[in-house]
């Protein structure tokens, strides 16, 4: 006989097949797409809302929108029918264990993305992966980087890294970078105080942490398996060689850091 328990569990997810990846820009979310695709129970969509366009849809979906008229019809779905295209088509489970994509807390919070967002935040059922970065003054090097020199967002090869010229980091812009971060992260947590959560780091990601690496596949229902890593760091140079002030940007940091809001879901 089931436990009150285990009806009341029963009652309050409908579905235990679905998880969404949220992060701020990088944290490694192209990085744990990859990897998590390399398992075969799951499916891992990447940014599927960019705009007015359907974005990447992974599995059999590259294969089956060479098909004007699927194509037609996502798009027309996509653009009219939000809540149908969200179920249908970016939730289809194609045969695997489980299906998820990653929606950043920028985009949480973007009107453009509002009828998305509002479907994330109503659906408990849906299981969230907070994805975050330990060390905020590297991910916002890693952001500049990106935006003032390389605009490489990921490589899947060494030898695909351009060159970094050394720069100076500017700290009212750091300061406000964190601050911004930090409003995101707490919006987000609050908007899915109610969902399943599981906190994962992009130092996790990278270092290949077994244990937390495991922990997050039986998180959204699969049996671990090894997974492998699909993409490398764009920078390979130690952050000291790279910003002129940094030891200045790191003190700036230790007086903010404590109040950072995803501390406190480990505290």
């Amino acid at each position: 006989m089931k436990s009150t328990a285990d009806m009341e569990q029963e009652k309050k997810y409908l579905r235990d097949n679905m998880f969404v990846i949220s992060c701020a820009a990088r944290t490694g979310s192209t990085m744990l797409v990859h990897m998590l695709r390399t398992h075969p129970g799951i499916i891992c969509h990447g940014e599927v809302y960019t705009g007015d366009k359907v974005g990447t849809l992974t599995a059999n979906y590259p294969l089956k929108r060479q098909n004007p008229e699927l194509e037609s019809e996502l798009l027309r779905c996509y653009r009219e029918l939000p809540e149908i295209f969200f179920y249908k088509y970016v939730y289809d489970l194609q045969g695997r264990s489980v299906v998820g994509f990653k929606f950043k807390t920028s985009e949480l919070f973007d009107p453009k993305y509002s009828h998305v967002a509002k479907i994330l935040i109503e659906d408990i059922d849906i299981k969230v992966v907070h994805l975050h970065r330990s060390d905020l003054v590297a991910q916002y090097i890693s952001h500049q980087v990106v935006l003032n020199q390389t605009g490489i967002t990921f490589i899947t090869k060494p030898e695909d890294r351009t060159p970094i010229e050394q720069f100076n980091v500017d700290l009212k812009h750091f300061r406000d970078y964190v601050n911004n971060v930090f409003h995101k992260e707490q919006s987000s947590l609050d908007c899915y105080s109610k969902h399943r959560g599981y906190y994962i780091s992009y130092e996790d990601i990278v270092s290949e942490s077994e244990p937390a690496i495991n922990s997050l596949q039986e998180f959204i229902g699969v049996q671990p398996s090894k997974l492998k890593k699909g993409t490398e760091k764009i920078i390979d140079r130690e952050l000291a060689d790279l910003v002129t002030n940094l030891a200045v940007v790191r003190e700036l940091y230790a007086e903010l850091e404590d109040c950072r809001p995803i501390k406190n879901c480990f505290s």
